[in-house]
């Protein structure tokens, strides 16, 4: 992998479930299997027959694209039933759709059907290879061998070594080739197994990790306790108000009934940080730095304390309340602030493997100097690409192949 030019810094925003982490302790109970199923259902095509109820495997591979004819091995597939050909996620959403805003107004109300419907979605998903009577049974050698290379001596991995290795070679390009490039890497996520990560990457960072190595390791990854972690959180009314609340770990539960005191605009910093010092107190939390405590407004705010935090990695948990309100729109996602005056200087990429197109993006792309939302054709391939989970289990140079493909695309890196 090629080291930056031109750039100054490089951050690398990773999404953590099903990115560089197999798991998802909030649906799947930190099942690796279960997760892997889910996946391959994602993946995996058939033809649907709604008079009869079903959907049957039509190709032995796994694509995130519609498979032509001639790629369809498993049965015959005539040019005339192509639109009858969809994923078996994209089948089961059919029988139990998201519900959205336009068909039940009350949130409440709504949030419990979509709710229903995706416990529903998630058991038959993880049901797809289970035996020889299961749709996906075809795909069950496939399985195995993620299941097997998602694992160390029968134990299984937590960060996958794709990712291990995309930053000991990031760190070696940049320490031996550009030591005047910073990097950073900055892990998002909707769920809650941040605590995974965070405890993992600060042992390979120190070099005490029991199976990967890193070549440069350092004594203190963090310079003060938790003032490398926030929450953040975005209106669920406008979409440009976001706020970052830093100095504290990751606890959007415990902050999700704090949300009125995070956006009250009567009240100043210091009375919205006092405001959360006694609530933290009055529920007994005390995972956060009292000191480092801080709330940032809007994107100047929150920008400004990325890019002037030294610590060598960053946890950022998001707003999954908002974007689900929102009707799971790409406007209302994980922000992605770009300096358009400065991509000389900074260089930010953001790897999720649900940067869907258009408005299921999950990333929001937003111009720091105009505040307006970047267009997804314009962000997509620049600063967002879209995770592959299989690719990034099977090759273990996966990252630092696709950062070789953008630096080829844009010079930049």
């Amino acid at each position: 992998m090629e080291a930056a030019s031109a750039a100054k810094r490089l951050i690398y925003h990773f999404d953590i479930n099903k990115t560089i982490l197999m798991k998802d302790t909030a649906k799947f109970d930190g099942s690796i299997e279960k997760v892997l199923l889910y996946l391959i259902s994602s993946e995996s095509w058939g033809l649907f027959d709604d008079a009869e109820g079903t959907w049957t495997l039509v190709s032995s591979k796994c694509n995130s694209e519609k498979p032509a004819p001639e790629d369809c091995d498993l049965m015959t597939v005539e040019s005339t039933d192509m639109a009858k050909l969809i994923t078996h996620k994209k089948w089961l959403l059919k029988k139990y759709p998201f519900i959205w805003s336009d068909q039940i107004q009350d949130y409440e109300l709504r949030k419990i059907k979509h709710e229903e419907n995706k416990l529903k979605r998630e058991q038959l998903m993880c049901e797809f290879i289970t035996n020889e009577q299961s749709v996906g049974w075809k795909l069950k050698d496939f399985y195995s061998e993620l299941c097997r290379l998602c694992k160390y001596k029968d134990e299984p991995y937590s960060i996958l070594p794709s990712f291990f290795r995309f930053y000991n070679d990031l760190a070696h390009k940049c320490k031996s080739e550009k030591p005047e490039v910073e990097f950073k890497i900055i892990f998002r996520t909707f769920g809650i197994d941040h605590k995974i990560i965070y405890d993992e990457f600060i042992q390979y960072l120190k070099g005490q990790h029991q199976i990967f190595k890193f070549d440069f390791p350092v004594d203190n990854p963090i310079k003060h306790v938790y003032g490398n972690c926030g929450n953040i959180f975005r209106s669920k009314e406008e979409r440009t108000e976001i706020v970052l609340v830093s100095g504290m770990y990751p606890n959007k539960d415990l902050l999700e009934n704090a949300r009125e005191t995070i956006f009250d605009k009567t009240l100043s910093k210091d009375e919205t940080l006092s405001a959360l010092k006694s609530y933290f107190t009055e529920k007994q939390f005390d995972l956060y730095n009292s000191e480092l405590l801080d709330i940032h407004r809007g994107l100047k705010e929150i920008n400004d304390f990325i890019m002037q935090n030294e610590d060598h990695f960053m946890i950022l948990q998001d707003d999954y309340e908002t974007w689900h309100y929102r009707d799971e729109k790409s406007n209302f996602a994980k922000p992605l602030i770009i300096d358009t005056q400065n991509l000389d200087k900074v260089v930010q990429i953001f790897f999720d493997d649900h940067c869907n197109p258009y408005e299921e993006c999950i990333v929001n792309a937003i111009d720091l100097v105009t505040g307006d939302s970047i267009a997804y054709e314009d962000h997509i391939g620049k600063f967002s690409f879209k995770a592959c989970p299989f690719s990034a289990i099977m090759n273990e140079d996966y990252f630092i192949e696709k950062v070789d493909e953008i630096n080829k695309l844009s010079g930049k890196l």
